[in-house]
């Protein structure tokens, strides 16, 4: 395939001396991304995943969802004091993902009519040919969500700084983030499930949501994040001698997948456990990183203050310099080779 695509970007931004105390930062970015083409006009798409019997082809690949991409940026300084000694500063961004290629030709390569990929199991094989064509019933497509959801992110901060002496600096503050639209995977052709006992079961067998096609492989956006932390710091300026920084971060992170593919995340599932209803696999991020603590130091000799002559110059001058850090191990998830949903491709 001959794949094309154009990135645009445009932005404006400003600081703004409010009042003495009050400095405003403020910012728009603008970042539409045409929609993928191919140069021999080798498109195809589901665009109706629930009735389509066959590959539409051509242009559009899909609806172009970063038209609306305007991102806004705001952050703000202040000193409520006005002496010099305390700042409360904070901020807020949306970032958005790019829809670029990465997120959307690898799930339409593999796709009649351009490819086709599906089960065999003829037990003579090999000694039968293979075969050149799958019936649409059989056919395992990996696609695209026709009508797209750009990713995005929501993320802000808030902090408190205090100079307790002209060489010592505290700090307490907040950050989150929350991701939206996040792209993720999965068989969505699944069984069409019944309610047992006030249940829901998937029955082997049952009729696919879309009987004409085998196990779809949907790349969508549809996925959420959660992230909060709370931060502590501490800086001694160089004086007397040594200097230090430590900053503690309490955080959680929730996701409800954390890769696209399994490669992603050696400790991430991303087959769900029923893809109607994704917060079955809401949970801790298999990158959630409870505590961590990191602190950097250093610290003059004393001997190096004793010496004259030619031991000044051998022995004098020596520090010792250090980084250290401390955190708690990520989340261990156990995968379950079970299919409830019947939807992990045969």
């Amino acid at each position: 395939r001959a794949w094309r695509q154009w990135l645009f970007s445009f932005y404006v931004q400003d600081d703004i001396k409010a009042t003495k105390s009050l400095t405003l930062n403020l910012g728009l970015r603008y970042e539409p991304v045409a929609v993928m083409t191919e140069t021999h006009g080798r498109v195809q798409n589901l665009r109706d995943l629930l009735r389509d019997a066959e590959m539409t082809l051509g242009d559009p690949m899909y609806r172009n969802p970063s038209l609306r991409n305007v991102a806004l940026r705001f952050g703000f300084s202040w000193d409520p004091l006005g002496r010099g000694k305390t700042a409360i500063r904070g901020g807020f961004g949306l970032f958005f993902d790019p829809y670029l290629s990465h997120q959307t030709s690898p799930a339409h390569i593999s796709s009649a009519p351009f490819a086709f990929v599906g089960p065999i199991r003829n037990p003579a094989f090999p000694r039968h040919p293979l075969p050149t064509s799958f019936p649409n019933s059989s056919q395992e497509v990996l696609i695209g969500a026709f009508n797209a959801e750009n990713p995005y992110s929501m993320q802000y901060t808030l902090n408190v700084q205090r100079e307790l002496s002209p060489d010592l600096l505290l700090m307490i503050g907040y950050a989150g983030s929350r991701g939206v639209n996040l792209i993720r995977g999965g068989n969505v052709n699944i069984p069409i499930p019944q309610i047992v006992n006030g249940r829901k079961f998937f029955p082997e067998g049952a009729p696919r949501r879309n009987p004409n096609w085998g196990d779809i492989d949907l790349k969508r956006g549809d996925g959420n994040s959660w992230y909060n932390a709370l931060l502590l710091s501490a800086q001694k300026r160089f004086s007397r001698g040594s200097q230090f920084q430590v900053a503690y971060t309490f955080s959680r992170t929730i996701d409800e997948g954390s890769g696209i593919i399994a490669a992603d995340l050696t400790t991430s599932v991303t087959d769900p456990q029923d893809p109607d209803d994704r917060k079955n696999d809401r949970g801790l991020a298999a990158f959630h990183v409870k505590h961590n603590l990191v602190f950097n130091y250093t610290f003059d000799l004393p001997f190096r203050r004793q010496q004259a002559g030619l031991a000044e110059k051998i022995f004098g001058g020596w520090q010792v310099n250090g980084i250290t850090a401390i955190r708690s191990g990520m989340p261990f998830t156990v995968g379950v080779r079970a299919d409830r949903a019947r939807a992990l491709f045969r």
